[in-house]
């Protein structure tokens, strides 16, 4: 299995609730930053996967848009205070063997290290940046982080 993990992009704070807040145009910047450098490395049956809030929303988008794929769906299970244990078994629950996912801290941050083996925090995810994860089962310690790409 592939994974991609990528945080969304920067996000403002001026919005009504934090699942509305908007990508600024930093945030989406960067997030059009990451994708180009890193798309020869996406295979193209990667399926796309969000966090149902607007700014994760906005990242697929984007993403979308540069890969020239749809978004496959949105996940509950992929919002910012979300536990670990349901995500992977929506992972696993899936027919799909290249995932890109796209949350946000701290999901994105514990599903990193706790998949690659990585101490807690050894690793960081900061707004747009993308991590690459294979293995055989998207499980605690049986990933290997292929590499780690920040848009800075």
């Amino acid at each position: 299995m592939d994974l991609f993990i990528l945080r969304h992009g920067e996000a403002s704070y001026e919005a009504s609730s934090d699942e509305e807040r908007p990508l600024t145009l930093r945030g989406e910047a960067e997030t059009r930053r990451i994708i180009l450098n890193c798309a020869e490395t996406i295979p193209g049956h990667c399926k796309i996967i969000a966090s149902p809030y607007r700014r994760a929303q906005q990242t697929a988008a984007i993403v979308s848009e540069l890969l020239q794929r749809p978004i496959e769906a949105s996940w509950e299970a992929l919002q910012p205070a979300s536990r670990i244990d349901p995500v992977l078994e929506k992972i696993n629950n899936s027919d799909f063997d290249s995932l890109l996912l796209v949350s946000h801290q701290p999901l994105v941050g514990l599903l990193l290290n706790q998949l690659a083996g990585l101490s807690p925090g050894q690793e960081s995810m900061g707004t747009s940046s993308l991590a690459y994860l294979s293995g055989d089962d998207a499980l605690p310690s049986c990933m290997e982080l292929q590499w780690l790409s920040h848009p800075h």
